[in-house]
């Protein structure tokens, strides 16, 4: 497949005409920032070049970037919401976790048992209120803890 070297010459030209002005933008975006804008500008200056990404959560280092600029972040997006509540989840889980290893799985492998059948109500109740049962079963999963539930029982069964 050959391309034309008059062609790819002008695609190139259009290729740095292109990078060019998207750096020009970057450079005079940057120095707008430095100078320090309005709220209610970068406010909107922000939104009108978050609404041109795509779904993607912004890098790390980029999103540190324009904090530093910006400040705070309060644009209401579902997409933040969706990560704010997501990390509290996890947070969440990770908490009632460790309290429910150690209160009832520590003790019970300590006096030498390999598993432990407890109440559903109590375990749901007492330390994953709030939680899935979903949610519960695959934190218990990713610590090597095998879980089975017993419906008929109302009993579930966690086996290390």
């Amino acid at each position: 497949f050959a391309i034309s070297g008059a062609f790819s010459a002008g695609a190139a030209a259009v290729t740095c005409i292109f990078f060019s002005e998207r750096i020009r933008r970057a450079n005079v975006f940057s120095k707008l920032l430095q100078r320090g804008l309005p709220e209610h500008v970068t406010k909107r200056l922000v939104t009108r070049f978050a609404t041109d990404q795509s779904q993607k959560r912004v890098p790390v280092e980029v999103a540190h970037k324009i904090n530093q600029y910006v400040g705070e972040n309060r644009l209401p997006s579902g997409q933040e919401l969706r990560h704010i509540a997501k990390i509290r989840r996890k947070q969440l889980l990770e908490t009632e976790w460790k309290r429910f290893y150690e209160s009832e799985l520590r003790p019970a492998a300590e006096s030498g048992q390999f598993s432990l059948q407890l109440p559903k109500e109590y375990v749901f109740l007492y330390y994953f209120q709030g939680i899935s049962t979903d949610d519960a079963f695959e934190i218990a999963r990713q610590h090597s803890v095998t879980v089975s539930p017993h419906w008929l029982m109302a009993t579930v069964k966690f086996s290390w």
